[in-house]
């Protein structure tokens, strides 16, 4: 679950939507648009048998314009860390920000035992946060 303690959101940061992509024919797999910011639980991404490597974009805004912003990502392979990767700006308004290719993982496990974390920073303080738990469809 994400940690909801010392939220900071002076600048009114929120998540509009999430989608997941298949790289090579760009189809969206899996999309969210509610309660993204901060969800109270974990976030499911039911994957097709045949999705090959992924790609995520995260559209966000905030009220007031943010002079540093860091967004962190890590990969968890039954609850170890298996990939990290992070964006750092210096000036962020609306954006759409697009992953590279995160997954290149046999889909026999996604069973519940792939989860990406994100965490969104203004300066050092955390801003927002959620986790997405991977699944087969």
């Amino acid at each position: 679950m994400p940690q909801q303690t010392s939220l900071i959101n002076p600048i009114g940061f929120k998540i509009h939507w999430m989608k997941l992509r298949e790289a090579k024919s760009a189809e969206i797999i899996w999309e969210a648009s509610d309660n993204l910011t901060f969800p109270n639980e974990e976030l499911r991404a039911w994957m097709p048998k045949t999705c090959g490597r992924i790609i995520r974009e995260v559209n966000f805004s905030t009220v007031r314009p943010m002079n540093w912003f860091r967004m962190e990502q890590k990969l968890f392979l039954k609850d170890r860390l298996f990939n990290e990767w992070s964006f750092e700006s210096s000036s962020v308004g609306e954006r759409t920000l697009t992953a590279p290719e995160l997954l290149k993982l046999p889909v026999e496990i996604f069973n519940g035992d792939i989860v990406l974390e994100t965490k969104f920073f203004y300066q050092n303080n955390p801003i927002a946060s959620n986790r997405i738990r991977f699944f087969i469809d």
